[in-house]
């Protein structure tokens, strides 16, 4: 359910399970896809980088719309959720939704990781794939991710304009569509990248609610995203190769988790 759709569905102070996706990465790691529309409770989901929130590369300003977004379906108290890449989004979106007078129950995390320059990197040579980019990976390599945000945004702006445009020669596409194809992609990329800079090595943050993350990844490093304050309820499940949103198990628990914060009050 989008947000515009579930105005009112949180009214008269009920809660609310909020999903946050970053729609760029691999659709296993979307929670609203896997999930089914299977939560008992009111329901919105979020995309990070979606139109709304633009090229906002400011982590805590970025929260903020998101929070106005969930503010506006009048609820009372919410449960967040995130996976992965779009986790370190919890904790600020959890602090803003406060400042609007929600309260925030819960906050869910399936392997929860830091962004790191490494996300950026493969994010853009996912990217020069799709574009047939023959030397892409390694221009997203040594791209210079040094400077201040306008500047780095400046210079993967140039890179994806220069794969635009060879894709736009190498295509069939009628050439008065070329302009459109182009504004679509360039600004659609630079959204993805905009919000992985405002997440590029975040510090830990707080958060004063219930924290329960699902890890099937070893590695994932809960206090540097949460710090070592915040009590965090761990569940653990034993590691496959399928994406930890196929499992059964923890979308159970998940579910139920996400159930009774939204309850919660």
């Amino acid at each position: 359910m989008a947000a515009d759709s579930a105005k009112g569905a949180g009214s008269d102070g009920n809660g609310l399970a909020v999903l946050l996706e970053f729609s760029a990465s691999d659709p296993s790691q979307s929670i609203s896809s896997a999930l089914g529309g299977s939560l008992p409770v009111p329901t919105v989901e979020l995309d990070l980088i979606g139109v709304d929130y633009g090229r906002e590369a400011d982590l805590d300003r970025r929260a903020a719309l998101v929070a106005a977004e969930v503010a506006a379906t009048g609820a009372g108290r919410v449960a967040l959720a995130a996976s992965c890449a779009a986790s370190p989004m919890l904790a600020p979106v959890a602090r803003q939704l406060t400042r609007c007078g929600v309260s925030v129950t819960l906050a869910a995390a399936v392997d929860p990781r830091p962004v790191t320059d490494g996300h950026i990197r493969e994010t853009l040579a996912q990217v020069a794939d799709r574009f047939g980019v023959a030397d892409g990976r390694t221009s997203a390599a040594g791209l210079d991710l040094a400077g201040p945000v306008e500047v780095v945004l400046g210079r993967i702006e140039a890179m994806l304009g220069d794969w635009v445009e060879g894709f736009l020669r190498s295509s069939d596409l009628d050439p008065e569509t070329h302009e459109l194809v182009r504004l679509d992609l360039v600004d659609r990329y630079l959204r993805w990248n905009s919000f992985l800079l405002a997440a590029l090595d975040a510090p830990a943050q707080h958060l004063p609610c219930r924290v329960d993350v699902f890890l099937t990844d070893p590695s994932s490093d809960v206090v540097a995203l949460f710090g070592p304050d915040t009590t965090v309820r761990r569940h653990r499940y034993p590691r496959r190769d399928s994406p930890a949103l196929d499992r059964d198990d923890l979308l159970d628990d998940l579910r139920t988790a996400l159930t009774a914060g939204v309850a919660t009050g």
